[in-house]
């Protein structure tokens, strides 16, 4: 784009169009390219002296709406958007390039698959993971939390219901502590606990309804 002279430009070649503002022989202001032979845009793009700064777009063949980004200095900074059939299906927190802050992905049908917090790119805080039905949201599947990308304290899976299924607790990615698997009925089936990754002693378990964690 160096040497380009200021001003209007427009570029065509086998039938796709791109144009936008040249500005001290750099890209300036909303850029567009278009879909070949037609007007419907491909991409929509912000730029400030070559980098992009701003939104970012992209549209499919009919003109729905593929993603949403901020940009920052040329780095995702602010929201990703990605959509299918103009359905919302991700929606993340970048910062500098990195994911940072809250996250939510979704299934086909608009419903939560997970819900998350990221750090500096990695997981840090709770993730959990949604049950895909027809229509309604569905019950919690897994709940995992996570210290710099690693399992960090409390991890549990559930029933189909919602109901806890296992717990278990890790320190710096490695099990450590009491792990449980329980009944439908919220008894234990089994405990076992765990030091440095390695089992300390043997599993004990329980028929239905004996025992019940305190």
């Amino acid at each position: 784009m160096v040497g380009r002279p200021d001003g209007d430009f427009v570029h065509e070649n086998n039938g796709v169009k791109v144009y936008g503002k040249v500005l001290d022989g750099k890209k300036s202001g909303t850029w567009t390219e278009t879909y070949a032979n037609t007007e419907i845009p491909h991409f929509i793009i912000q730029f400030v002296e070559n980098n992009r700064e701003g939104l970012y777009l992209e549209f499919d063949k009919q003109g729905a709406i593929v993603k949403k980004v901020e940009y920052k200095n040329n780095v995702m900074d602010g929201s990703y958007l990605r959509f299918k059939n103009a359905v919302l299906m991700e929606r993340i927190g970048y910062k500098e390039g990195k994911k940072n802050g809250e996250s939510t992905i979704y299934y086909d049908k608009g419903t939560v698959m997970e819900t998350s917090t990221f750090k500096d790119g990695n997981r840090d805080g709770v993730t959990i993971w949604y049950a895909n039905k027809d229509k309604t949201q569905g019950e919690m599947v897994a709940m995992y939390t996570y210290k710099d990308g690693k399992f960090e304290g409390l991890q549990e899976t559930y029933y189909e219901d919602g109901k806890l299924k296992t717990q278990k607790m890790f320190a710096d990615n490695v099990q450590n502590g009491p792990s449980y698997e329980f009944y439908e009925d919220g008894s234990i089936k089994s405990e076992a606990n765990f030091k440095n990754g390695e089992q300390k002693g043997k599993t004990k378990e329980y028929p239905q309804g004996k025992k019940f964690l305190k």
